[in-house]
C-alpha cells in the first residue's frame, strides 16, 4: 500500500491555512459576505450578522437584496460588480432586524473559479452610520456659521450686551433673561422642553430681585409648566405671543400654602409675556418675563420689542446649538481621525504628505514629520513607484477616483508593508484625501494558501502516479506468482503420493505445512490479484447492474458455505444502480461470505437491505454472528488486519479492504455497526442514477 502520512500533512496544512484564513474575515469589521450570480447569499461572517439582526444560517441560501431597505439599488451593486469586477464605496441602508436602518459602504470585487468562469461577487460592508451623520452636521455647522455671522450683526444694532453672547446655548439665554429682566421687565425666565416631551424645564432665570428667583422656583415645583396646560403650553403648541396685561393673583394665592402667600403679596405679577423660542420653524421653548405687583403693564410698543427681542434671541440660541453640535462633531471626527486603524492621508498634487493621522507610525514606523519632510513616492517600492505616479496623474490630470489600488510601503526597519488605497482628487483645493489599509497579512496568507496549493497539486500527481505503479507492480507480481505456486503445491501432493506409507510423520507434516503454506499463499496472492484490480476498471466498464440478480448470483457462488453453516440468507427487494459489475459482485460476496463465516452457535440469518436517501442508495447486510468490538470498526478495513487467528476463521485479511476500495470507487463510503455476541451490520452507499 502507498504511504499516505506526507499526503496526510498537506492536508492538515491545507486545513490550517483555511482555518486561518476563515480567522481573518470573522476578525473584520467589516460585514462579509459572498454573494453568487443569482443574488443568493453563499456565505457571510459574524459581523454581517450582528449587522442584519440574523444568523449565518438564515442568511445563506436568501436574496442578498432582500437585505436592504431599496433592494433594486442592492441588486444593481452585485450586477455592476459581476460587469466592471469591482465596485467601491456604493452607499446603501441595510435593514436591520431590530432600531433604524444602517448606512453601509458596499465594496465588491467579483470572483473566478480556475478557469476564468464567473463564480460570485465577494463583498465587504462597513458601517458608516456615524460618518454621515457626522458630515451632515458639519455641512449643517457650516451653515450655522453664516447665519450666525448675520444674525450677531443684527443682534448688535439691538442691544450692545446681546452681542457679545457666551457662544455656548446656556451662555446666549442667560444673557437672553439679564437683558431683558434689566432692560424691559422685572423677571425673566427661560423653560425649554424636557427629555420627557411634556414637562417645559428652566434652564436659565434672572431678576431684579434675586429673591423673586427662588420663589418663581419653589413655586414651580408645585406647579411645574407643560407642553399641554397654561399659557406656557398654548405657546409651545401654537408659537405664537400670549399677553397679560393685568394678572389677578387672587385665585393662585389661595391655592398655595400659607408659607407662600407673603411671596405671592411682595412679587405678585401685575402683566405678563409668554414669548415662543423658535428656530427653524420649530418651538423649541418658551421665554416668560413679568413686572411685579405695582409696576405698570407692559404697553404695546413694549409687547413688540418683545417680540421682535424673543424673535432675535431664538436666532442667537440656535446659533449657539448649532456652534455646540460644530465644536461636539468636530471632536468627534478629531476622535475618530486619532483612533481609526486605518491610514488616513491628506497630500497635495505636489506628491506631499501634508495630514497624516497616527495609525501611520504604528503601521511602517517612520514618524509623521519623516513621512511629510519627502516626496510620498520615495517610500514606495521600487517595482510599484510607476504604477503610483500613473495612478496619482490619473486623479490631478483628469480628476478619477482611485479605487482598491494596491503598493508596498517601505517600513522603517527595510521591510515592505502592502496598503490598498481608496482616493478622492479635490481639485478646487489642490489636494488628495485618500485611505489605505494594511493588507500584508491578507496578501501573505494569499501567497501561503497559492503556495500551498500548488505544492499539494504536485504532491497529489507525485501520489497518484506512485498509486497507478504500485497497482500495475501488485497485478504483475501477484498474477506472476500464481504459476509457481500453483507448482510448489501440486508437487508436494505428488510427492506425498508417491512416497505414500514410506514417508516418516515427520516428513508427513513438513509437506503438509509445505502445501498448507502454498494453499495460503495462493489464496493471499489471489486476493491481491483482486485487491489490485478494484478501480483499475475504465468508466466505459460501467453498466447498469440488477443488485437483486447480483445477490442471487452471490447466495448461488457461496451455496457450499451457506449449507456448510446451516445459514438463510434474504434481501429486500434492491435496486439496479450504474457500476462495475465484477467489482460489485466481489462486494457483495465478500460480506455476505464474512456473515456467514464469521457465525456463532445460533442459526445463521444474513439480510441485505437497500434505502434510498437523496441521491444515494444506502445498503446493509445484517448478521446475527459474534459481532465486532466498536473500538476494532475503522481497523478491519485496512488490509491485513485480522481479528481472529487463522485456525478458528481462516483468511487473508484483504476481504473488507476489497469492499472499502470497491465502494470508494464507486463515490460511496463504508462503516459497520456493531457490538460483540449481538451481530454486526455493514452499511455502505453507491450512487443511485437519475432516472431511478
Amino acid at each position: 500500500m502507498p504511504d499516505t502520512t506526507e499526503q496526510g500533512l498537506l492536508e492538515q496544512r491545507l486545513r490550517e491555512q483555511e482555518r486561518y484564513l476563515r480567522g481573518l474575515i470573522e476578525a473584520s469589521i467589516d460585514g462579509l459576505v459572498t454573494v453568487g450570480p443569482d443574488l443568493l447569499v453563499m456565505d457571510v461572517n459574524e459581523q454581517t450578522c450582528r449587522m442584519t439582526g440574523r444568523s449565518r444560517d438564515e442568511l445563506i441560501g436568501t436574496r442578498f437584496d432582500g437585505c436592504f431597505t431599496d433592494p433594486s439599488a442592492a441588486a444593481e451593486g452585485v450586477y455592476r460588480t459581476l460587469r466592471d469586477g469591482t465596485v467601491a464605496d456604493y452607499e446603501l441602508e441595510l435593514a436591520a432586524r431590530a432600531g433604524e436602518p444602517i448606512v453601509v459602504s458596499f465594496n465588491a470585487a467579483r470572483f473566478t473559479d480556475a478557469a476564468g468562469a464567473v463564480q460570485g461577487v465577494f463583498a465587504a460592508a462597513r458601517d458608516v452610520t456615524d460618518r454621515r451623520r457626522a458630515a451632515a452636521a458639519i455641512a449643517k455647522a457650516r451653515e450655522g456659521e453664516r447665519v450666525q455671522a448675520e444674525q450677531a450683526a443684527i443682534f448688535a444694532e439691538f442691544a450692545e450686551g446681546v452681542a457679545t453672547l457666551d457662544p455656548e446655548p446656556g451662555g446666549v439665554l442667560e444673557s437672553v433673561t439679564v437683558q431683558v429682566a434689566d432692560f424691559i421687565g422685572d423677571t425673566c425666565g427661560v423653560f425649554v422642553v424636557g427629555d420627557d416631551g411634556q414637562t417645559l424645564r428652566n434652564i436659565a432665570w434672572h431678576s431684579r430681585a434675586p429673591e423673586a428667583v427662588e420663589f418663581a422656583r419653589r413655586l414651580l415645583a408645585v406647579r411645574p409648566y407643560t407642553t399641554e396646560t397654561g399659557p406656557a403650553g398654548e405657546v409651545f403648541r401654537t408659537g405664537r405671543t400670549v399677553v397679560f396685561r393685568e394678572a389677578d393673583m387672587t385665585s393662585l394665592r389661595e391655592q398655595l400654602p400659607a408659607e407662600y402667600r407673603p411671596l405671592v403679596d411682595r412679587f405678585g405679577v401685575a402683566s405678563a409675556v409668554y414669548l415662543p423660542l423658535r428656530a427653524g420653524g420649530e418651538t423649541l421653548g418658551v421665554i416668560v418675563t413679568y413686572r411685579f405687583a405695582g409696576h405698570p403693564a407692559y404697553a404695546d410698543a413694549e409687547i413688540a420689542f418683545l417680540e421682535e427681542f424673543g424673535a432675535r434671541a431664538s436666532l442667537a440660541y440656535e446659533n449657539a446649538r448649532q456652534g455646540a453640535a460644530r465644536k461636539r462633531s468636530q471632536e468627534l471626527l478629531d476622535a475618530v481621525f486619532q483612533t481609526l486603524p486605518d491610514l488616513i492621508c491628506i497630500a497635495g498634487i505636489d506628491g506631499y504628505f501634508r495630514v497624516l493621522n497616527p495609525a501611520w507610525e504604528s503601521a511602517i514606523g517612520w514618524t509623521i514629520a519623516e513621512l511629510c519632510a519627502k516626496p510620498y513616492v520615495e517610500f514606495v517600492h521600487p517595482d510599484d513607484r510607476q504604477r503610483t505616479l500613473d495612478e496619482h496623474d490619473k486623479q490631478v490630470l483628469r480628476g478619477q477616483r482611485v479605487i482598491s489600488f494596491e503598493n508596498r510601503y517601505r517600513c522603517r526597519d527595510g521591510s515592505y508593508r502592502w496598503l490598498q488605497w481608496n482616493s478622492l482628487p479635490l481639485a478646487e483645493r489642490g489636494i488628495l484625501v485618500a485611505n489605505a489599509r494594511d493588507i500584508t497579512e491578507h496578501k501573505q496568507a494569499e501567497e501561503a494558501l497559492a503556495h500551498s496549493h500548488r505544492e499539494l497539486e504536485r504532491r497529489s500527481e507525485e501520489l497518484e502516479r506512485s498509486n497507478r505503479d504500485l497497482e500495475q507492480f501488485a497485478y504483475v507480481a501477484s498474477h506472476d506468482l500464481q504459476e509457481p505456486l500453483r507448482m510448489v503445491s501440486s508437487y508436494t501432493t505428488l510427492l506425498a503420493e508417491d512416497l505414500g506409507d514410506s514417508l516418516g510423520e515427520t516428513a508427513r507434516r513438513h509437506l503438509d505445512y509445505a502445501h498448507d503454506g502454498a494453499m495460503r499463499m495462493q489464496q493471499l496472492v489471489s486476493d491481491l490479484l483482486r485487491y489490485s484490480r478494484v478501480s483499475r476498471a475504465a468508466d466505459e466498464s460501467r453498466q447498469r447492474v440488477d443488485c437483486d440478480q447480483l445477490v442471487e448470483t452471490v447466495e448461488v457462488d457461496l451455496q457450499e458455505a451457506i449449507v456448510a453453516a446451516g445459514a438463510t440468507v434474504t434481501h429486500d427487494r434492491l435496486p439496479t444502480l450504474t457500476g462495475v459489475r465484477t467489482e460489485l459482485r466481489q462486494l457483495f460476496s465478500n460480506l455476505v461470505g464474512n456473515a456467514v463465516k464469521f457465525h456463532g452457535d445460533e442459526p445463521v440469518h444474513v439480510h441485505v437491505g437497500a434505502q434510498r436517501s437523496d441521491s444515494m442508495w444506502r445498503f446493509s447486510v445484517a448478521d446475527n454472528g459474534i459481532g465486532i468490538d466498536p473500538a476494532q470498526a475503522e481497523r478491519i478495513f485496512e488490509v491485513f488486519k485480522r481479528l481472529h487467528t487463522r485456525g478458528n476463521y481462516p483468511g487473508t485479511g484483504i476481504g473488507l479492504a476489497i469492499c472499502k476500495k470497491v465502494v470508494e470507487h464507486h463515490g460511496g463510503r463504508i462503516w459497520v455497526e456493531s457490538k460483540p455476541g449481538v451481530g454486526a451490520t455493514f452499511r455502505f452507499t453507491l450512487q443511485a442514477d437519475d432516472s431511478d
